[in-house]
């Protein structure tokens, strides 16, 4: 009964050095790598949403690109890039990387440079990178949407779009007096002064002065200004 114990203890000693040493990479520690790639990561799971990207899902993720000596480079971001999750160009990718994370985790990467900014960014490598040198990718995924759920919120986007433009119009003929009715593609065309030329016909071209102006009052198209006609 003794023996069974001490070999019980040794063999769960054993499996402990071994996940000790797995998750601790020789080359760069307390970083695990991912198969037998040139990336390599380090998590910091939320654990609190299971959902990971598939091809074709929109992530929305904050990135910071570092130094190996920790300098910051790249833009800064107010907001989250939207990215859409695709193939991998290569084994261990930033998809690859990507495809890991859930809502809410964080990570620190190691990539190689060349093969990100070639293979994946299709750029030269910053010149401040050496040639097969590695960088910090510092990511945050924010959320992870699927192309249906994207194409919902864009459906009722362009609802609310329209609800909110057909107030717009009703408000303004309201405020002005105009008592006209909509054509069956919803145009209403006040007429200014009625024209004596040829009616234009389709696949004619024509030269036409345009004002464009917004509801609110902001004028954004005037060929009299710009003192050349559209032609169409």
């Amino acid at each position: 009964m003794i023996k069974q114990k001490l070999n019980f203890v040794m063999i769960m000693a054993f499996i402990a050095i071994i996940a000790t040493s797995c998750n601790n990479n020789a080359k760069y520690p307390g970083f695990v790598q991912y198969k037998e790639t040139d990336l390599f990561y380090k998590l910091f799971a939320n654990n609190t949403d299971t959902t990971v990207a598939h091809i074709g899902d929109m992530m929305s993720v904050f990135m910071t690109y570092r130094t190996m000596d920790d300098s910051v480079f790249g833009q800064a971001q107010s907001e989250p890039y939207q990215i859409p999750m695709v193939e991998n160009t290569y084994e261990g990718d930033v998809f690859d990387a990507l495809s890991m994370l859930h809502p809410g985790d964080s990570a620190t990467f190691i990539m190689n440079t060349d093969s990100f900014f070639i293979k994946t960014v299709g750029a030269p490598r910053p010149e401040f990178l050496d040639s097969g040198s590695t960088f910090y990718l510092d990511v945050h995924l924010v959320d992870v949407k699927s192309k249906e759920q994207m194409e919902k919120e864009a459906q009722e986007q362009a609802v609310q779009m329209q609800a909110n433009e057909n107030h717009l119009i009703t408000q303004y003929l309201t405020e002005n007096n105009i008592s006209i009715d909509p054509d069956d593609l919803g145009l209403y065309m006040i007429e200014g002064k009625k024209g004596k030329g040829a009616k234009v016909e389709v696949g004619k071209f024509i030269d036409v002065d345009i004002i464009a102006t917004a509801l609110a009052g902001d004028k954004f198209i005037d060929t009299y200004v710009e003192d050349k006609p559209y032609t169409l």
